[in-house]
């Protein structure tokens, strides 16, 4: 397909004398061309997945490809791929997307009529993805993400053509991903993330290691007056060695007396345990009464002390009905265990989307970027709300989460909307209905569920779509670029595809509409 006449040819799975494989303009300042990863977890357990390529590939791929062309070509550039290798035909055509769109204004639907419709349709699998199934999302997807970045200038475009400004957004995204994976939805507005705790407690020493800043004296007379910080045990040593999946190398990590962080099964598995041990749920906001909710941030909102087991929408089983204990099968950081839990059971559950602590250590910024405490770290980067969509305790998570009381004292808002991560994990009604009433817009919000994949990204999504009144389909090619790994399930694809804008979310919204509950 001859792209621009004289310039561009894009002849994906040929072997042409003299082309250029796609791919290779990828490569980063050192040459190197990562492929498809998702940071803080080994390619082993990301299933069927392939693509889209993230945001820094995006990056380089743009820049190079623009630098190529505006050589003195004798004759047009040919793009290629490796013969039989669908997956880079696939990535680079959500790339050469990518260029026309941010680089050269292109409209998606200007790429489409060029490149064609099977080119746009081409499919992409469900991250984490592990047996073949319908594939939802396609490269028009990316290419409608790409559209919505340009008009909403979500990304510079002299990141996409100068070296120096490609070099700093590359660094300064990739450290954030490997220092506090964390990723901007929508830069300065919109971030999501893992659970701090899940990242903290990450073994690699490029990770973050220190959850809360000093705190500021209650006086505030003195600004440098500090309290004394947070509990010890919210601090972790990077140089002890956890682990809790595959893989693990230990030549890593220094050694040293071994700090034992891991728990039962049933103790990883949260607010799956039953009633008869210690209350899981000391830190869960319940829902049963509204007028705890009478505003979703944490210094209003009530906790629950009591065992019951009540997700957002209030419909959790009542335990103890069934005499048969399911035996569920959890996976944890890659590997599938199997453990006696409560009748209410995560099967179909995209809890097995869980850190892989035991990842070999790679870190593509600077080591030093993650020096700051998280939640310091979030002040300093704009953030002023923290949205949690998970549980205090879920499966993968070695560690409880952090205390959201905490937050005030750090000039951050806290916004409790936990669901349950199990059967397609789509947001209750309720629960997106309430984040758009309460959600300060105009400021700096970070989303996070337990791993920051799944919940986290469609409740942002939700949040992008009605403030920007962009499509569904469009913050699912673009999530998935930024943050590699995001959209867990099928149904949150469906769901996504659904919204064609605010108007449209808004509808799905409404008292009439019962498709969410």
């Amino acid at each position: 397909v001859e792209l621009k006449p004289g310039k561009i040819v894009f002849a994906p799975q040929t072997n042409v004398a003299g082309a250029v494989d796609g791919l290779s303009l990828c490569a980063n300042a050192d040459g190197v061309v990562r492929g498809y990863a998702v940071t803080h977890y080994g390619e082993a357990v990301l299933g069927k997945a392939f693509g889209p390529l993230d945001l820094e590939h995006t990056i380089r791929f743009c820049c190079a490809l623009d630098k190529m062309l505006r050589k003195d070509l004798q004759q047009a550039a040919t793009i290629t791929t490796e013969p039989g290798d669908a997956a880079a035909h696939t990535n680079v055509a959500v790339l050469l997307g990518a260029y026309l769109i941010l680089v050269r204004d292109w409209s998606a639907s200007g790429v489409v009529s060029t490149l064609g419709e099977n080119v746009s349709e081409r499919s992409m699998p469900c991250s984490w993805a592990r047996r073949p199934t319908k594939n939802i999302m396609t490269v028009l997807h990316c290419w409608l993400g790409f559209q919505a970045a340009r008009k909403h200038h979500w990304i510079e475009q002299e990141c996409l053509v100068d070296d120096a400004c490609a070099n700093l957004a590359c660094h300064k995204y990739l450290s954030q991903l490997d220092g506090y994976d964390a990723a901007w939805l929508v830069p300065g507005t919109i971030m999501v993330c893992a659970d701090p705790t899940t990242t903290v407690a990450d073994p690699n020493p490029c990770t973050c290691g220190v959850l809360w800043p000093p705190r500021i004296s209650d006086q505030g007379s003195n600004e440098n007056t500090t309290k004394d910080g947070p509990p010890e045990d919210v601090l972790i040593d990077k140089q002890l060695p956890i682990s809790v999946g595959t893989g693990h190398d230990e030549e890593l990590y220094d050694t040293g007396k071994r700090k034992d962080m891991l728990q039962s099964l049933d103790e990883v598995s949260g607010f799956f345990v039953s009633p008869a041990n210690a209350n899981p749920l000391e830190a869960l906001r319940s829902t049963s009464n509204e007028s705890a909710w009478s505003s979703p941030f944490s210094q209003n909102a009530k906790v629950s002390t009591s065992p019951q087991f009540l997700t957002a929408a209030g419909n959790m089983p009542e335990l103890g009905k069934n005499p048969q204990r399911n035996v569920v099968s959890v996976t944890v950081c890659g590997s599938t265990k199997s453990g006696e839990l409560s009748p209410y059971t995560a099967i179909d559950s995209t809890a097995t989307v869980c850190k892989d602590y035991e990842a070999p250590a790679r870190h593509n910024g600077s080591a030093a970027d993650a020096t700051k405490p998280f939640f310091g770290w979030l002040k300093d980067i704009g953030v002023n709300t923290v949205v949690q969509a998970n549980f205090d305790k879920e499966a993968g998570m070695i560690a409880s989460s952090y205390d959201p009381s905490l937050l005030p004292s750090h000039g951050m808002m806290h916004m409790c909307l936990p669901f349950d991560d199990h059967r397609g994990a789509v947001p209750p009604q309720t629960l997106i209905a309430r984040l758009l009433r309460t959600c300060p817009k105009e400021q700096g919000i970070c989303f996070h569920c337990k791993s920051g994949f799944g919940r986290s990204v469609v409740l942002a999504c939700c949040l992008a779509i009605d403030t920007f009144d962009v499509s569904g389909k469009a913050m699912l090619g673009w999530a998935r670029v930024v943050r590699p790994g995001a959209i867990t399930t099928a149904e949150q694809e469906e769901f996504l595809c659904s919204l064609e804008g605010q108007k449209s979310l808004n509808d799905a919204l409404a008292p009439t509409c019962c498709s969410l509950q």
